[in-house]
């Protein structure tokens, strides 16, 4: 990560962790609509988080996975919905 010298910069920085986390959220709750068997993983990334965002060794926001149908397991993928949800990701 590059160094920031400044307060501003620091707090910029933060600002956009802390809405890139939001948005992070948002997706996995729509995520959760079409792709229910994809629940268990983002309520375990969610725990992670919520553990660490107490301590010093917080999660950075650009490191949380954001579980697209192509990068699930298997044992999801296989899913009705989540077979679906894959031939719309391919369309982008």
């Amino acid at each position: 990560m590059k160094k920031y010298e400044t307060q501003k910069q620091l707090a910029d920085l933060e600002e956009k962790q802390h809405s890139l986390l939001h948005h992070i959220t948002q997706w996995w709750e729509v995520q959760l609509a079409y792709i229910p068997a994809a629940g268990s993983l983002v309520v375990m990334t969610g725990s992670d988080i919520l553990s660490h965002s107490a301590s010093e060794n917080a999660i950075l926001a650009e490191n949380i996975p954001l579980f697209l149908p192509s990068s699930l397991p298997s044992d999801i993928c296989n899913t009705h919905s989540c077979t679906q949800s894959m031939s719309h990701e391919a369309h982008l």
